[in-house]
């Protein structure tokens, strides 16, 4: 799993030795829980995607829910050949209260309170792996976008993860923040001026509803919305496709002031499926926050390093987190 990297300088001594991850020495399993499918993937330690796989799932079923962890494992276990994991990492759409060891607050699974010992019989129960770890699937992709080359990992940075929700994950001078009930970071949940449309958390004017993928794909309203038809729509130069970019962007902008005047990060990363729309949606934010004395200068605002399956590498880089922690979780 680790190999020598040479030597360090020292002021007086022995040089210290370097040691770096094999990153095909081992690997991890990355668990995405979505609210109608479950993404898993097999990842080495640079959190490289071997193989992935996508199970769906009826919404507002626990069982189904269950099921299908369990058949994601199940389909990457081949892959293995007979070697065991690191462990196995499961991201989840809501609240991962550590006390109660529950789930909860999950509107768009429309579940809550699920026992996170649940997920963990269903990834034991095929003998994927032994040891399961459980966050928030914001929280777990800005440990991951760390992970996988922050150039300093004891940067502040806000990972503003979207997909069907719109969720943040806030690292702190490199530590993972989640305040007293593991609450921080909602801010898909914070109402913006002005929004009318109900949230499934029974709000009205969430951030999210107008600032995820869901959102997204409406202003598209093509007759198969999909997020690869509009990022291909966007680089052919197509006006309207550009013209809904424009529009989500200044949706999206609205929520993000929140986020870089609450916390004042020095960066901001977006992440998840919308990173398809690449720098056209980072340039189309950008110039949607525009100017203000309250913010500037402006953070840095960048796409993830984790492409499409950032939840599930997120979860993938738990049981690596808890093994060979470089910051504190």
């Amino acid at each position: 799993m680790a190999e020598s990297a040479g030597y360090a300088k020292s002021s007086g001594g022995r040089k210290p030795r370097r040691v770096r991850f094999v990153p095909r020495g081992a690997c991890t399993i990355g668990i995405a829980v979505h609210p109608e499918r479950v993404e898993a993937v097999r990842a080495d330690l640079d959190l490289n995607v071997l193989d992935a796989c996508d199970v769906p799932f009826r919404r507002a079923d626990q069982a189904a829910l269950l099921a299908a962890v369990s058949d994601a494992c199940t389909r990457l276990l081949p892959a293995f050949g007979g070697s065991r994991p690191v462990g196995a990492g499961v991201s989840l759409p809501g609240i991962v209260d550590e006390e109660r060891a529950l789930l909860t607050e999950a509107p768009n699974l429309l579940l809550d309170e699920i026992p996170l010992g649940a997920f963990s019989e269903a990834v034991s129960a095929v003998r994927a792996a032994d040891e399961v770890c459980f966050e928030n699937e914001a929280n777990a992709a800005a440990l991951a976008e760390s992970w996988v080359g922050a150039s300093d990992r004891r940067e502040s940075l806000a990972f503003v993860s979207v997909s069907e929700g719109v969720g943040v994950g806030v690292l702190l001078d490199g530590r993972l923040y989640r305040g007293a009930r593991y609450r921080a970071g909602e801010f898909g949940h914070v109402p913006i001026p002005g929004a009318r449309r109900r949230c499934n958390c029974g709000s009205i004017g969430c951030w999210e509803q107008y600032a995820s993928q869901t959102a997204l794909l409406r202003l598209w309203n093509a007759r198969r919305p999909d997020l690869d038809g509009l990022a291909a729509a966007v680089t052919a130069g197509e006006a309207r496709a550009t013209r809904v970019v424009r529009v989500y962007a200044a949706q999206f902008a609205m929520g993000l002031r929140n986020v870089i005047r609450c916390l004042d990060a020095p960066a901001v990363v977006i992440g998840g499926p919308v990173a398809a729309l690449s720098e056209s949606l980072v340039e189309a934010v950008r110039g949607a926050l525009g100017t203000s004395p309250m913010e500037s200068p402006p953070p840095r605002i960048t796409l993830s390093r984790l492409g499409p399956h950032a939840a599930a590498l997120g979860a993938a880089v738990l049981p690596l987190w808890r093994r060979f922690p470089v910051v504190s979780l």
